[in-house]
């Protein structure tokens, strides 16, 4: 088995995380095999994944590659959500495409428990829920940057290209992303089922963002 070695020089990460990670098994979540601390550094031990980040392979997706990357993906959240664990930082780089033709979950760097306050607000911006500005994390903030990982995927185009952090951030506060997001000419030209999925995931409210039952039920639905 390849595995890799990561050795976190700050030690910041939540070793209480990885914990639970490490009963978690599934095929769509990057497998935890040991963690811990040596020479008063935290390292982590991960299965090595044969295949290509999501923002470095071939987009758009096909139809159905790109339903499996809803499937997948989605199934993946639920087993983390589960543990009590939020992913924090679901964007195109941290989901691998496998040579295996999986989509997975990587990078629990920045995790913590659901609810839990974190001890910083490390994000990536635009992918990171507007709940990141009350320090509240639920499993409704990944189900937002997975919004915006399935705009990616869907129209092979960055969702914040050429948009500054500012930008973004007063977008969010303001609740303007949807709506902005809405009259895009590359989400425009998308199949109006797919539209419904993408604009679900982003709401400004957590409480009004779908959900993974509600992409289940999409995915129930979804014409081939």
């Amino acid at each position: 088995r390849n595995i890799i070695l990561k050795v976190v020089i700050d030690n910041n990460i939540n070793l209480d995380v990885y914990e639970k990670l490490k009963a978690v098994k599934n095929r769509n979540v990057v497998k935890i095999l040991d963690y811990g601390m040596k020479d008063n550094r935290q390292y982590v031990i991960e299965e090595l994944i044969e295949g290509k980040a999501l923002d470095k392979t071939n987009l758009p997706l096909g139809k159905k590659e790109f339903w499996k990357l809803v499937y997948e993906i989605n199934h993946g959240l639920s087993k983390i959500h589960k543990c009590g664990i939020v992913h924090r930082d679901i964007k195109p780089a941290n989901i691998i495409y496998s040579k295996t033709g999986h989509f997975i979950i990587t990078d629990f760097g920045i995790s913590s428990f659901v609810s839990s306050k974190a001890e910083d607000y490390s994000h990536t911006a635009g992918y990171s829920a507007p709940e990141l500005f009350v320090n509240d994390f639920t499993s409704a903030y990944d189900y937002y940057g997975f919004g915006f990982v399935l705009y990616y995927a869907a129209t092979g185009i960055n969702p914040f290209s050429g948009r500054g952090k500012n930008y973004i951030y007063r977008d969010e506060i303001e609740n303007f992303t949807i709506k902005d997001v809405a009259v895009r000419k590359e989400v425009l030209s998308l199949p109006e089922r797919i539209q419904k999925l993408l604009l679900n995931l982003i709401q400004n409210d957590c409480e009004l963002r779908w959900s993974y039952k509600d992409v289940i039920k999409w995915l129930l639905r979804i014409p081939f």
